[in-house]
């Protein structure tokens, strides 16, 4: 069963079916540089999950692409989650963008 890796977020595949909230899954990125601005990000230093993934409440709207053939929103290359993660990794995520 799916669940959303951010610390502190309660978003399953199973409860938001339940809901019928509109939340998709990503899995984490494989590339070695991303995947670990998306751990930090989200308050993980390391994957104790097999297949881990962030929830869509974590990514802006503009980050969220198209629709593929199965009507599963995509992704944006670039998107990295930042909505939803507590104050400290709002800094962090400012401090990795150099905006800060």
């Amino acid at each position: 069963m799916a669940s959303c890796i951010v610390k502190f977020c309660k978003n399953t595949f199973r409860n938001c079916k339940k809901s019928e909230k509109k939340v998709q899954f990503y899995r984490i990125p494989k590339e070695d540089g991303i995947r670990r601005k998306w751990l930090d990000l989200c308050g993980i230093s390391e994957v104790t999950t097999k297949d881990p993934r962030v929830c869509s409440a974590h990514f802006q709207e503009d980050d969220i692409g198209t629709e593929t053939a199965r009507n599963i929103p995509t992704l944006n290359l670039t998107a990295v989650p930042v909505l939803k993660l507590g104050i400290y990794m709002h800094f962090m995520y400012l401090h990795l963008t150099k905006i800060f």
